[in-house]
C-alpha cells in the first residue's frame, strides 16, 4: 500500500507538472501570463491540489482518490540553491507513507536519493542513483533483497519527453512513447520539483505504451482545450483503436509571482 501511494503521488507530478520555467528551446510558445497549476480534476472529481512558495516552487501536493476524497499530502523541501532535498508523503490519518532525500555533487542535479517507507526500518532504505547524458536521464534503483530496477527518460532538443523505458533485473519491462507535441504551455509549466529529470514545455498528443505483458499495452490520443494564455484547461484522452473517450481532465490556475 505504501509503495502504491508513493507511485500515485509521483505520477501526479510527472504526468501533470511536466516542465519548469527554466531551460529548453521555447521560442515558439505563446506569450501571456505565467500561470501556476492549482487544481486538477479527472472526470469531474478532484484529483490533486497544489501549493507554491513565493518563488513559485511546488511545496505541497494534495492527492485525492478516484472518488475525489482527500488521500495524501506530499511536502517538497528545497535548499538555498533551490534544489529539491526532501519529499515526504503523509496520509490523511497522519501516518508517514514515505520520505525521500536527495544528494547532490558538484552539479545542479542529484546524484542519488534514498527512500524510506518505514521510519523504524531505515536499514531497508531504497537507494536510487542518477546518471546523465545528452537528452537522457537514467535512474537505477537498488531495493533490499537484490532487486534492481532501471528507468530511462529520453527527451528531444526542446526538452519534451520522448520516452520512458523501464527494466527489472536487467530485463525489459515497458516502453512509453510520447509524440505529436503541441506549441502550447504544459499545465505544470512552472514549479516542477522534478525538472531535472525532464522539462517538457509542451503537451504531448500521442502516448503509446508497450509492455512485457499484453494487458499493459495501450495506445491513446490526447485532445486539449486552451485558455487565452495558451495553457490547457481540459484534456480528453481517447483510445486510438476505437476513438472511445477514456478520461477527461480539467485544470485550474492562478497567476505566478
Amino acid at each position: 500500500m505504501k509503495k502504491n501511494n508513493k507511485t500515485l503521488g509521483l505520477l501526479f507530478v510527472v504526468a501533470i507538472m511536466a516542465s519548469c520555467v527554466k531551460g529548453g528551446n521555447n521560442d515558439d510558445l505563446p506569450n501571456g501570463s505565467q500561470l501556476l497549476l492549482v487544481e486538477s480534476k479527472m472526470n469531474d472529481k478532484i484529483s490533486a491540489r497544489y501549493d507554491y512558495d513565493s518563488q513559485n516552487r511546488l511545496i505541497k501536493l494534495y492527492t485525492h482518490d478516484d472518488a475525489g476524497a482527500h488521500q495524501t499530502n506530499v511536502t517538497y523541501t528545497y535548499n538555498n540553491n533551490g534544489q529539491l532535498t526532501a519529499v515526504e508523503m503523509v496520509n490523511v490519518e497522519g501516518e508517514v507513507e514515505y520520505t525521500e532525500t536527495y544528494t547532490y555533487g558538484d552539479g545542479n542535479r542529484p546524484t542519488s536519493s534514498k527512500t524510506i517507507f518505514d521510519p523504524r526500518d531505515t536499514e531497508n532504505a531504497i537507494t536510487t542513483t542518477y546518471s546523465y547524458s545528452t537528452n537522457k536521464v537514467i535512474e537505477k534503483t537498488d531495493i533490499p533483497g537484490g532487486y534492481i530496477s532501471e528507468v530511462t527518460y529520453t527527451t528531444n532538443d526542446k526538452e519534451n519527453l520522448l520516452s520512458i523505458e523501464t527494466s527489472s533485473q536487467g530485463q525489459w519491462v515497458s516502453t512509453t512513447e510520447f509524440a505529436n507535441y503541441d506549441n502550447k504551455h504544459a499545465a505544470g509549466k512552472i514549479g516542477n520539483p522534478y525538472s531535472w529529470k525532464f522539462n517538457s514545455p509542451n503537451n504531448y498528443q500521442s502516448e503509446k505504451t508497450t509492455t512485457s505483458f499484453d494487458a499493459g499495452n495501450r495506445d491513446r490520443i490526447f485532445k486539449y482545450t486552451y485558455n487565452n494564455d495558451g495553457y490547457p484547461t481540459k484534456m480528453e484522452i481517447y483510445n486510438r483503436a476505437d476513438n472511445a473517450l477514456v478520461e477527461t481532465h480539467t485544470y485550474s490556475y492562478k497567476t505566478a509571482n
